[in-house]
């Protein structure tokens, strides 16, 4: 029920600026608490370079809590999780007169070693209420989705070389954010 509501509900965003490394880190902490976790080993490999974000911190928050609990969920009580974090920014916009819409873009991704996704369930993925699972609401991804969405962001799921499956989320950086940066303002 709590779910459902969660999904029907408007997503109301308190943007402030948000640190990538601590919601990462809370979104572990978090995951590591569930039932499921198992013995999962837990890598993460951030860039140096990473702006803060602004976004709504526990929106994101479990954003990660729920890719991490799904990969968890996958590997069936052990296997690998990694995590990264990059940084690129947009070099021109398509309108030689108009400045891009964002600085650059954060990419966020969470790859396991588990059986992966079938190809022919990754288009459902995010539709609410389509799962895999046999005692799963089908509102996580679609949970997802909708926060990345309200960030302006973008999220696709991959399978991972090797066996496993990528999650790959993309989030915008604002003008704001940057100019604090390059101004040394930058909590990294």
């Amino acid at each position: 029920v709590v779910d459902v509501l969660d999904f029907v509900r408007p997503i109301s965003l308190e943007v402030d600026p948000v640190s990538v490394r601590v919601v990462l880190d809370d979104a572990k902490a978090a995951a590591r608490r569930h039932p499921k976790a198992g013995h999962t080993t837990i890598v993460t490999d951030c860039a140096t370079d990473l702006p803060d974000l602004d976004a709504d911190q526990l929106q994101l928050r479990q954003v990660f809590t729920n890719l991490l609990i799904n990969a968890m969920e996958a590997l069936v009580g052990g296997g690998h999780i990694w995590i990264t974090a990059s940084y690129a920014t947009v070099d021109a916009s398509p309108e030689p007169s108009e400045p891009p819409e964002y600085v650059g873009y954060v990419t966020i991704e969470v790859a396991d070693d588990g059986p992966g996704v079938p190809v022919d369930v990754t288009d459902q993925l995010f539709s609410p209420f389509f799962t895999t699972k046999p005692s799963g609401s089908g509102l996580g991804l679609a949970i997802v989705r909708k926060i990345i969405d309200a960030h302006d962001g973008q999220i696709e799921v991959t399978p991972r070389a090797g066996g496993g499956a990528t999650f790959r989320v993309r989030l915008p950086v604002s003008h704001h954010v940057e100019a604090v940066r390059v101004a040394g303002g930058d909590r990294a």
